[in-house]
């Protein structure tokens, strides 16, 4: 078993070691193409906007349904579900910005994401 995990750590380091070579300074319009890069993008921001939409309008339904509800930690719960929701739409939308900004970090010459 202990010849197999090294065996697969290897060819896992290798891969990666290769991709790595292949992937340097490639932009990703060159691997995927103009077309699909612009649909990338063009996707990413559309789920962005329709989280923060579906976020808000289901904060407004849920502080909606504790106020009209008689259950007294009702509030609280919406309040903190709403908080859970924001947090996760903020990190979804600088996401690209962030994976960037670690790559830079780290040395990695990844040439650019498809969600620039």
């Amino acid at each position: 078993m202990k010849k197999f995990k090294n065996i697969f750590t290897i060819c896992f380091l290798s891969f990666f070691s290769f991709a790595n070579k292949i992937m340097a300074a490639t932009p990703c319009k060159t691997v995927v193409g103009g077309r699909i890069t612009q649909f990338i993008i063009d996707l990413f921001d559309t789920i962005k906007w329709v989280a923060l939409v579906l976020g808000i309008a289901l904060g407004m339904l849920d502080f909606f349904k504790a106020i009209t509800g008689g259950k007294d930690d009702a509030l609280a719960k919406a309040a903190q579900r709403f908080a859970k929701r924001m947090i996760a739409i903020v990190i979804l939308f600088i996401l690209p910005v962030l994976l960037n900004w670690i790559l830079e970090i780290s040395g990695v010459d990844h040439g650019g994401t498809c969600l620039e």
